[in-house]
């Protein structure tokens, strides 16, 4: 392989068009619509909430919430959400009831429990052992983008809606033949609290790359950064000719490689581009602290999938939203 090569640009340049008419990824991620959702898939779009404190503003929450139509929480998240949204004084309880709570249900108090059960939330019970919570979470956001009514198709006057407390939505994913659909799920809540649950998290992002044909795509908000996972093979990340969310609402990003070694081949439009660059943990040889230079589109091609963190400020976030109102 040839000698890595690392180039330093100005904080902002323009490609050169022939540069970029070469590249041709094969795909491409709007990280704005990480946030805005302003492709607005409809019923494919999804929050999800993870069991951490959630920490972010509530005007950003609120408009999270309002452009995704499904909301799921996953056990003792529903906990988060009772909690966080009891705190605001210009809230609601009974506008933010979530369509479903998933889990073995260790963790959910009774009180949030009978509250949201009394709200219209199906509450669905999974013991097994053989996947986490959050994996129960993308069994039944799978499901409900499949099927119109469920899970009262399946029985809504039996326990649990008839599903086998054990492992039913493992089973029912299985051997259902589920259709491929655009569906765009935001977990908050993902990164934080245990380490081996934000180990598990960032495998969850894996997971969802390794069952793409599912057609789920999958992103993390916390209160310092988006991520996200880059395929393989030249990925377009895209956010605009926006000045004010590139230059206003951004800041750093990292090209982290998770496990195995990752060669990034070729970036073109970071402030600090590499090529050949075999870039591990243990080597010491990471793409941290870089940031998005190009104007409006920057190139990615690794020979593996990797991990992107991208910083933004949750505050300016919300100024943007009410200036745009």
């Amino acid at each position: 392989m040839s000698e890595p090569i690392c180039v330093e640009h100005e904080d902002r340049f323009t490609m050169d068009p022939k540069v970029k008419a070469a590249l041709n990824p094969k795909q491409t991620i709007d990280i704005r619509d990480i946030i805005f959702s302003i492709h607005n898939r409809s019923h494919g779009d999804t929050l999800l909430i993870l069991n951490q404190e959630i920490d972010i503003p509530f005007a950003l929450f609120k408009y999270i919430w309002d452009a995704r139509p499904l909301r799921v929480c996953a056990d003792g998240a529903a906990n988060r959400l009772f909690e966080f949204i009891s705190k605001e004084p210009l809230a609601q309880l009974s506008d933010y009831v979530p369509n479903y709570i998933v889990g073995d249900l260790d963790s959910i108090t009774e009180e949030t429990r009978d509250y949201y059960t009394m709200q219209g939330t199906k509450v669905i019970q999974q013991h097994s052992q053989y996947a986490t919570d959050f994996t129960k979470c993308i069994k039944v956001i799978r499901l409900h983008n499949q099927y119109a009514s469920f899970p009262s198709e399946f029985n809504e006057n039996l326990p649990n809606y008839g599903i086998d407390a054990e492992k039913g939505l493992l089973d029912m994913c299985e051997s259902c033949q589920l259709s491929t659909t655009d569906i765009n799920v935001l977990a908050i809540g993902a990164i934080g609290g245990r380490f081996d649950q934000t180990i598990n998290a960032i495998t969850e992002l894996y997971n969802a790359r390794r069952r793409v044909s599912e057609g789920v795509s999958l992103y993390f908000l916390t209160s310092t950064d988006m991520i996200l996972l880059v395929p393989k093979d030249g990925t377009s990340i895209e956010y605009g000719s926006d000045d004010s969310f590139r230059d206003t609402l951004i800041g750093n990003c990292g090209l982290l490689p998770m496990g195995n070694k990752v060669t990034l081949r070729k970036t073109y439009g970071l402030k600090w581009d590499v090529t050949n660059w075999p870039s591990s943990i243990e080597s010491g040889m990471v793409s941290s602290n870089n940031c998005f230079a190009a104007l409006d589109e920057c190139y990615m091609d690794a020979d593996k999938d990797f991990v992107l963190n991208i910083e933004y400020f949750p505050k300016k976030v919300v100024s943007y939203l009410n200036q745009r109102k």
